[in-house]
């Protein structure tokens, strides 16, 4: 069956030239093409559009953020059970019809991968843009492993599991198209970079991406991780000096800390920093992560003792500088061989 794919294009005040673009997309028989209003104060672009053959145009009566406006023209397309794909498309000027028509193309032979158009960051680039993407290549990198050359870029063709389940993602703005990054490398997902030409009109001057605010937004799942993992921290330290000072063992009040910590750490983990949904994987996360635990505790346990009998120190004031060194290597085992443990995911991109 050839596989049928629709475009996403969400739409805030966009300029005139998006109804070029729609115009240009269905002169190259693209479609079917969901335009979404998210809550645009003048309306006389989408009265044109809504004129037009093949194009849906769906509105939100105030504005309520790119995340949701994809996740409606998302639900739009998904009643169509022949749509095999989604691509996804903004509406500012920065997406060429034939560098749309080349991703489909692309995708046409890869139904299954998350198809992303990459831009060059190398040139005269505003220098929000720029910072914030290099900003994000960083956390993505260093929290999953994968190496993207464009984070950011609104040019995605999405396969019709991935569109699904980011439905159940709790982001609404612009961190909805970041944690569909995460997402897709928990799916397993082969991932594959187009590059694009790299449009700036006006110096980016029609994109409603606001640096600090949207990229607080988008790294909400590295501060959760970390949020989580301080508050591990101060449980474990606390459990570990309370139960030292009873027991006067530093191995059997490592344990018993950990124990408790690493549960709540666990559950934290799962469910709040990586918001992994499901319980196909429960079980084998929780063997990795208890046998990790045990690895830690064991290496924390004996570090304390030989560095607070070398030092003649407190072992919990010892504990304090060790356990942050172990935490380094905790985070990266779980990020890679655990909660993103999957062996099918990687990238591969084209010139």
């Amino acid at each position: 069956m050839r596989p049928v794919i629709g475009i996403v294009i969400p739409a805030l005040d966009p300029p005139s030239s998006l109804l070029t673009l729609v115009e240009e997309l269905q002169q190259l028989g693209m479609g079917p093409l969901v335009v979404v209003n998210d809550g645009s104060s003048v309306l006389s672009v989408f009265s044109e559009l809504e004129a037009l053959d093949g194009v849906t145009v769906l509105h939100h009566e105030r504005n309520r953020g790119k995340g949701d406006a994809l996740k409606t023209g998302f639900r739009h397309l998904l009643i169509d059970a022949t749509v095999t794909s989604i691509m996804t498309v903004d509406a500012d000027g920065q997406h060429l019809a034939s560098d749309v028509r080349m991703l489909q193309n692309v995708a046409m032979h890869e139904a299954e991968a998350l198809i992303l158009g990459t831009r060059d960051f190398d040139g005269e680039v505003p220098f929000r843009s720029a910072l914030g993407n290099r900003m994000t290549r960083s956390v993505l990198a260093l929290t999953t492993g994968l190496r993207l050359r464009d984070t950011q870029t609104g040019l995605r063709v999405l396969p019709r599991r991935l569109v699904q389940q980011s439905l159940s993602l709790a982001s609404g703005g612009y961190a909805f198209e970041f944690e569909m990054l995460f997402l897709a490398k928990r799916l397993e997902l082969r991932i594959k970079q187009v590059a694009i030409s790299t449009v700036y009109i006006e110096g980016n001057r029609e994109s409603h991406f606001r640096p600090f605010r949207d990229s607080l937004q988008i790294y909400a799942v590295f501060v959760r991780f970390l949020f989580v993992s301080l508050a591990s921290f101060c449980i474990d330290v606390t459990l570990f000096a309370l139960i030292h000072w009873f027991s006067d063992s530093i191995f059997f009040s490592t344990y018993a800390a950990r124990i408790t910590s690493g549960a709540l750490n666990f559950l934290g983990n799962r469910h709040f920093a990586f918001l992994v949904r499901g319980r196909n994987t429960v079980v084998r996360d929780l063997l990795a992560y208890v046998t990790l635990a045990f690895l830690v505790s064991t290496a924390s346990g004996t570090a304390v003792t030989m560095f607070s009998q070398w030092l003649g120190w407190m072992p919990t004031i010892v504990k304090i500088w060790v356990d942050p060194c172990l935490f380094i290597v905790s985070f990266a085992v779980q990020r890679f061989m655990i909660f993103g443990r999957r062996v099918g995911t990687h990238t591969h991109e084209e010139r």
